[in-house]
């Protein structure tokens, strides 16, 4: 298939999270990739892209998100053969922590995990219960309204908002704003 997927079953997302993040606070879970530069940084001062600083040898690409359940749990489907992490959000959608490894999942792979940040030394706990979104089928994951196949598409969202706020006084040769 063109787009291969693979599918996750996170059991408790606070599992390894608290206390730092309260339970109840988590209300989706985020899934980016890390998405190597396409732009040759051989020739270029201190391995500058035109739009990616030297502090990064990746772009990030926004899968989407799903929801969370009461205990913790999320069942999706996760584009396969990508590297990707996950980020917990808000009820805002704001990021509360963000997963720093990597996951990876093949075609048609089912995955699960105890929670974030859990300890590869440690068993997971008998559980007598099923996670909730383990009693549904995986979710697809929500694109956010503003991208272009997970990356932000600056002509329709970061253009407008320069040319509203900002040309006016940081354009032409001599731009009366400076630059």
């Amino acid at each position: 298939p063109e787009n291969p997927m693979g599918v996750f079953l996170l059991a408790d997302v606070y599992h390894g999270l608290e206390p730092a993040v309260r339970r109840g606070r988590v209300k989706q879970l985020r899934v980016m990739e890390q998405v190597r530069k396409t732009e040759d940084l051989a020739r270029r001062a201190y391995d500058q892209s035109p739009v990616m600083s030297y502090a990064t040898y990746y772009a990030k690409r926004d899968w989407g998100t799903v929801p969370v359940e009461e205990d913790g749990s999320a069942h999706f489907l996760a584009p396969a053969l990508r590297e990707i992490y996950f980020q917990v959000l808000d009820d805002e959608g704001r990021e509360l922590q963000r997963m720093t490894s990597a996951a990876q999942v093949m075609p048609g792979e089912r995955v699960s995990c105890l929670g974030c940040h859990e300890s590869r030394q440690t068993a997971p706990p008998a559980i007598a219960r099923m996670p909730l979104a383990g009693r549904h089928p995986p979710r697809q994951l929500q694109r956010p309204a503003w991208s272009r196949d997970g990356i932000v598409d600056f002509p329709s969202v970061v253009q407008p908002v320069l040319d509203k706020y900002c040309v006016e006084c940081h354009h032409g040769g001599d731009p009366a704003g400076g630059y």
